[in-house]
């Protein structure tokens, strides 16, 4: 279980980025950004970035991790599509995850330059 300091680094630094209109960065750059952060590739990171975008779906109906993505695809990985995404839209599969991702992602740049 990662701790409550490392979710809170990984939440700053997600809307720092999205504040400032960065572009999305990499599961790797996350972690090295973030001290204690776990592999990037581990389920232990994936499962932090699905809570880190769980509550902010509850509090403003965007996912804040649309901001981490592959460094092949350039998309997240397929559990933000399938394990967080589209459990709490009830969707069970959209038909272009680039593009749904594309909206999600705008809609959290579109929330922090508020």
């Amino acid at each position: 279980m990662v701790s409550r300091a490392i979710e809170r680094q990984v939440r700053a630094i997600l809307i720092a980025r999205a504040r400032k209109g960065r572009p999305p960065l990499t599961y790797t750059d996350l972690c090295r950004q973030v001290s204690g952060a776990p592999s990037h590739r581990s389920l232990e990171l994936y499962e932090l970035l699905g809570e880190v975008s769980r509550q902010s779906y509850r509090k403003h109906r965007i996912f804040l991790t649309a901001l981490v993505v592959g460094a092949g695809t350039g998309i997240p990985g397929p559990g933000f599509f399938t394990k967080m995404a589209f459990p709490i839209l009830g969707v069970e599969n959209v038909p272009n995850w680039r593009r749904f991702w594309e909206k999600e992602r705008d809609r959290v740049y579109e929330f922090y330059a508020r």
